[in-house]
Protein backbone atom coordinates (compact mmCIF):
# COMPACT_ATOMS: atom_id res chain seq x y z
CA UNK A 1 0.00 0.00 0.00
CA UNK A 2 2.87 2.66 1.06
CA UNK A 3 4.62 1.44 -2.42
CA UNK A 4 1.11 2.18 -4.57
CA UNK A 5 1.21 5.34 -2.79
CA UNK A 6 4.82 6.67 -3.81
CA UNK A 7 3.72 5.72 -7.20
CA UNK A 8 0.53 8.58 -7.10
CA UNK A 9 3.21 10.87 -5.08
CA UNK A 10 5.28 10.30 -8.33
CA UNK A 11 2.55 10.67 -10.29
CA UNK A 12 1.36 13.90 -9.48
CA UNK A 13 4.72 15.48 -8.92
CA UNK A 14 5.50 14.50 -12.98
CA UNK A 15 2.58 16.48 -13.58
CA UNK A 16 4.38 19.86 -11.72
CA UNK A 17 2.29 19.42 -8.36
CA UNK A 18 4.48 20.27 -5.35
CA UNK A 19 4.63 17.38 -3.15
CA UNK A 20 4.91 17.51 0.77
CA UNK A 21 4.67 14.85 2.79
CA UNK A 22 2.97 15.68 5.57
CA UNK A 23 0.04 14.20 8.22
CA UNK A 24 -2.82 15.83 9.90
CA UNK A 25 -2.10 15.95 13.10
CA UNK A 26 -5.66 15.44 14.88
CA UNK A 27 -5.82 12.13 12.53
CA UNK A 28 -4.89 10.58 15.78
CA UNK A 29 -8.42 11.20 17.15
CA UNK A 30 -10.49 10.31 14.21
CA UNK A 31 -10.57 6.66 14.67
CA UNK A 32 -11.64 7.21 18.45
CA UNK A 33 -14.15 9.85 16.85
CA UNK A 34 -15.48 8.46 14.71
CA UNK A 35 -16.53 4.56 16.67
CA UNK A 36 -18.10 7.29 19.70
CA UNK A 37 -20.28 8.75 16.88
CA UNK A 38 -20.76 5.86 15.01
CA UNK A 39 -22.36 3.90 18.25
CA UNK A 40 -23.90 7.20 20.32
CA UNK A 41 -27.13 5.92 19.92
CA UNK A 42 -26.30 2.20 20.64
CA UNK A 43 -27.08 0.85 17.07
CA UNK A 44 -30.80 2.97 17.00
CA UNK A 45 -30.54 4.68 13.88
CA UNK A 46 -29.25 1.13 12.12
CA UNK A 47 -32.12 -0.33 13.59
CA UNK A 48 -34.87 2.38 12.60
CA UNK A 49 -33.41 1.96 8.87
CA UNK A 50 -33.72 -2.32 8.82
CA UNK A 51 -36.99 -1.90 10.10
CA UNK A 52 -37.94 0.78 7.51
CA UNK A 53 -36.95 -1.11 4.74
CA UNK A 54 -38.69 -4.51 6.35
CA UNK A 55 -35.51 -6.68 7.73
CA UNK A 56 -34.45 -7.25 10.88
CA UNK A 57 -31.17 -9.48 9.30
CA UNK A 58 -28.43 -7.93 10.33
CA UNK A 59 -24.40 -8.01 8.20
CA UNK A 60 -22.38 -9.69 10.75
CA UNK A 61 -20.23 -6.59 11.03
CA UNK A 62 -23.55 -4.93 12.50
CA UNK A 63 -24.04 -6.92 14.88
CA UNK A 64 -23.12 -4.79 17.82
CA UNK A 65 -26.65 -2.89 17.05
CA UNK A 66 -28.55 -6.12 17.85
CA UNK A 67 -29.55 -4.49 21.38
CA UNK A 68 -33.31 -3.99 22.70
CA UNK A 69 -34.93 -0.90 22.30
CA UNK A 70 -34.70 -0.39 25.80
CA UNK A 71 -30.92 -0.35 25.80
CA UNK A 72 -30.45 3.09 27.38
CA UNK A 73 -28.97 5.55 25.00
CA UNK A 74 -25.96 8.26 25.82
CA UNK A 75 -27.58 11.24 27.67
CA UNK A 76 -28.20 14.51 25.58
CA UNK A 77 -24.90 16.12 27.55
CA UNK A 78 -22.64 13.45 26.31
CA UNK A 79 -24.08 13.72 22.75
CA UNK A 80 -23.62 17.88 22.59
CA UNK A 81 -20.20 17.34 24.25
CA UNK A 82 -18.66 14.34 21.53
CA UNK A 83 -20.48 17.26 19.02
CA UNK A 84 -17.82 19.68 20.57
CA UNK A 85 -15.34 17.25 19.98
CA UNK A 86 -16.01 16.99 16.37
CA UNK A 87 -16.53 20.20 15.52
CA UNK A 88 -12.94 20.95 17.01
CA UNK A 89 -11.51 17.79 15.01
CA UNK A 90 -13.46 19.19 11.70
CA UNK A 91 -11.49 23.03 12.93
CA UNK A 92 -8.44 21.33 13.05
CA UNK A 93 -8.38 19.29 10.14
CA UNK A 94 -9.37 21.97 8.13
CA UNK A 95 -6.39 24.41 9.63
CA UNK A 96 -4.41 21.67 8.32
CA UNK A 97 -5.87 21.51 4.87
CA UNK A 98 -5.62 25.08 4.19
CA UNK A 99 -2.02 24.89 3.06
CA UNK A 100 -2.96 22.60 0.44
CA UNK A 101 -4.55 21.79 -2.89
CA UNK A 102 -5.25 17.79 -2.00
CA UNK A 103 -4.33 15.32 -0.02
CA UNK A 104 -3.52 11.79 -0.98
CA UNK A 105 -4.12 8.86 1.45
CA UNK A 106 -4.61 5.24 1.24
CA UNK A 107 -7.95 4.10 1.43
CA UNK A 108 -7.31 1.19 3.38
CA UNK A 109 -4.21 -0.12 5.19
CA UNK A 110 -4.21 -3.47 3.10
CA UNK A 111 -5.49 -4.47 -0.48
CA UNK A 112 -8.96 -5.62 -0.93
CA UNK A 113 -9.10 -8.75 1.27
CA UNK A 114 -11.50 -12.06 0.54
CA UNK A 115 -15.17 -11.47 1.41
CA UNK A 116 -15.77 -11.50 5.46
CA UNK A 117 -12.80 -11.18 5.92
CA UNK A 118 -12.28 -6.84 5.20
CA UNK A 119 -15.02 -6.01 8.73
CA UNK A 120 -13.04 -8.52 11.20
CA UNK A 121 -12.55 -6.77 14.01
CA UNK A 122 -8.48 -6.84 13.94
CA UNK A 123 -9.17 -5.12 10.81
CA UNK A 124 -10.55 -2.36 12.15
CA UNK A 125 -7.81 -0.15 12.63
CA UNK A 126 -7.21 -0.39 9.17
CA UNK A 127 -10.63 1.78 8.27
CA UNK A 128 -9.03 4.75 9.79
CA UNK A 129 -7.52 6.48 6.60
CA UNK A 130 -11.15 6.51 5.14
CA UNK A 131 -12.84 7.44 8.34
CA UNK A 132 -11.18 10.51 8.59
CA UNK A 133 -11.60 11.88 5.71
CA UNK A 134 -15.31 10.84 5.69
CA UNK A 135 -15.51 12.62 9.46
CA UNK A 136 -14.68 15.97 7.86
CA UNK A 137 -17.14 15.92 4.99
CA UNK A 138 -14.52 16.63 2.35
CA UNK A 139 -14.82 16.09 -1.40
CA UNK A 140 -13.34 13.00 -1.78
CA UNK A 141 -12.25 10.31 -4.59
CA UNK A 142 -11.20 7.06 -4.50
CA UNK A 143 -9.51 5.22 -7.56
CA UNK A 144 -8.01 1.81 -8.19
CA UNK A 145 -3.91 3.28 -8.07
CA UNK A 146 -2.45 -0.39 -7.99
CA UNK A 147 -2.37 -4.34 -7.23
CA UNK A 148 -1.27 -6.26 -4.20
CA UNK A 149 1.06 -9.18 -5.11
CA UNK A 150 -1.64 -10.92 -5.54
CA UNK A 151 -3.34 -9.14 -8.13
CA UNK A 152 -6.11 -7.25 -5.42
CA UNK A 153 -6.45 -4.03 -6.07
CA UNK A 154 -5.44 -0.96 -3.87
CA UNK A 155 -7.30 1.94 -3.85
CA UNK A 156 -5.71 5.94 -3.33
CA UNK A 157 -8.08 8.69 -1.92
CA UNK A 158 -7.74 12.01 -3.19
CA UNK A 159 -9.17 14.38 -0.98
CA UNK A 160 -9.62 18.15 -1.21
CA UNK A 161 -10.80 21.18 0.30
CA UNK A 162 -14.51 22.25 0.60
CA UNK A 163 -16.17 22.78 -2.49
CA UNK A 164 -13.18 21.94 -4.77
CA UNK A 165 -14.64 18.63 -5.79
CA UNK A 166 -13.04 19.67 -9.16
CA UNK A 167 -9.81 19.42 -7.74
CA UNK A 168 -10.02 15.93 -6.21
CA UNK A 169 -11.86 14.69 -9.75
CA UNK A 170 -8.97 16.15 -11.68
CA UNK A 171 -5.84 14.58 -9.31
CA UNK A 172 -7.83 11.03 -9.35
CA UNK A 173 -7.89 11.48 -13.51
CA UNK A 174 -4.61 11.77 -13.56
CA UNK A 175 -3.45 9.20 -10.93
CA UNK A 176 -6.17 6.60 -12.96
CA UNK A 177 -4.84 7.36 -16.46
CA UNK A 178 -1.74 6.66 -15.39
CA UNK A 179 -1.87 3.95 -13.28
CA UNK A 180 -4.30 1.56 -15.10
CA UNK A 181 -7.47 2.95 -13.16
CA UNK A 182 -10.23 -0.16 -12.80
CA UNK A 183 -9.29 -3.57 -13.84
CA UNK A 184 -10.79 -6.75 -13.05
CA UNK A 185 -9.48 -8.53 -10.02
CA UNK A 186 -7.64 -12.24 -10.74
CA UNK A 187 -10.52 -14.79 -10.27
CA UNK A 188 -13.52 -12.66 -11.08
CA UNK A 189 -15.27 -13.55 -13.82
CA UNK A 190 -15.37 -10.17 -16.57
CA UNK A 191 -19.02 -8.88 -16.29
CA UNK A 192 -20.61 -8.23 -20.01
CA UNK A 193 -21.12 -5.06 -21.51
CA UNK A 194 -24.59 -3.67 -20.78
Amino acid sequence: VAAVVQDCVRVVAERGAEVIAASPPAMKQSRALFGRLFDTDGGAWVRRILKKIGTEELYPFLRWTDKPDSAPDAPASAFTVLLEEYEQFRSAMLEFLQHYDAILAPVHAHSALPHGELTSSDRSPAFSYAQTYNLTGWPSVVVRAGASEHGLPIGIQVVAQPWQEEVALAVALCIEESLGGWQVPPDFPAQPNM
